[in-house]
């Protein structure tokens, strides 16, 4: 089993001293990666991803390149993205219904209540992780190797 996700995409462009914008086709970019039941990052099967990955072959526009990530960063990745969210709905479930406990509302509009916040509140804190996630090189794929020009 290897310990990183690999992908084939196209160079579309250079966007910094050592960056480039690399263009994968989804419906491919799962397949080789042994977490992806896991994580359904990509979204759908239909559309080109355009990412933007550290260019440490040096490639330039029109090279097929091979894209690497370490599979712990995609699974830590997929975490922030869909755990927190979830996790702040139960937690917000669970706290809306004890406060209406402790006060004596009825528990279900609190609970829902509570769930909505909580979810809420889990996706505020996953847009701010996943920002600072976006920033650090061992969250951004790599480009590894180049397989050839278009």
């Amino acid at each position: 089993m290897s310990d990183s996700c690999r992908e084939l995409g196209l160079v579309t462009g250079i966007t910094g001293e050592n960056r480039a914008l690399v263009t994968v086709h989804r419906a491919e970019a799962c397949h080789s990666c042994s977490v992806k039941g896991a994580c359904s990052a990509l979204g759908g099967q239909t559309k080109d991803l355009v990412l933007e990955a550290e260019n440490d072959a040096r490639a330039q526009p029109g090279d097929r390149v091979t894209l690497s990530m370490p599979q712990s960063s995609v699974v830590k990745a997929s975490m922030v993205l869909y755990l927190l969210p979830a996790l702040g709905l139960v937690a917000g479930a669970v706290l809306g219904r004890e406060v209406a406990l402790a006060q004596g509302w009825i528990t279900d509009p609190a609970s829902i209540t509570g769930s909505f916040l909580g979810l809420v509140v889990g996706f505020a804190i996953s847009k701010v992780l996943s920002k600072k996630m976006g920033q650090a090189a061992k969250y951004r794929p790599r480009i590894t190797a180049i397989a050839g020009r278009s």
